[in-house]
């Protein structure tokens, strides 16, 4: 296979090894993706899990909810908002809160773990390396 020329390959080869380059290209690309989290995640970690879930959770989430939910609530009501409404609003906000915090908590562990696992296989890589050596 090694000393073969293209033109001796089948379509169906041909076809078969194009297949294995974009699917070992995408593993690649993946890898390199993969990596880059984790350095971004590094930096944030430092940080500290207050702050991110401040920031990730409390923050972003509160308001991106909190604004797709009034949007949507004023398109509803054709933007006529009455004192009861702005405290269904109100409500509203304070309960994207608390899930704001409960999802920032949840993606801190979560993208922990995923930082674990990620060091644990670069350790296991750097160990093989040197077994080869």
């Amino acid at each position: 296979m090694a000393g073969e020329k293209k033109s001796d390959l089948t379509p169906q080869e041909k076809k078969a090894r194009r297949a294995q380059a974009r699917a070992q290209e995408t593993r690649a690309r993946r890898a390199e993706r993969e990596a880059m989290a984790m350095e971004r995640w590094a930096v944030m970690r430092q940080k500290g899990m207050r702050h991110y879930v401040i920031k990730q959770g409390l923050i972003t989430w509160t308001l991106m909810t909190s604004l797709i939910y009034i949007l949507l609530l004023g398109v509803s009501l054709k933007f006529k908002f009455t004192s009861e409404i702005l405290l269904q609003v109100g409500m509203a906000v304070f309960f994207f809160a608390i899930g704001g915090v409960l999802f920032g908590t949840a993606t801190w562990y979560l993208s922990e773990s995923r930082y674990k696992r990620h060091l644990a296989e670069k350790e296991r890589l750097r160990t093989l390396k040197k077994g080869k050596k």
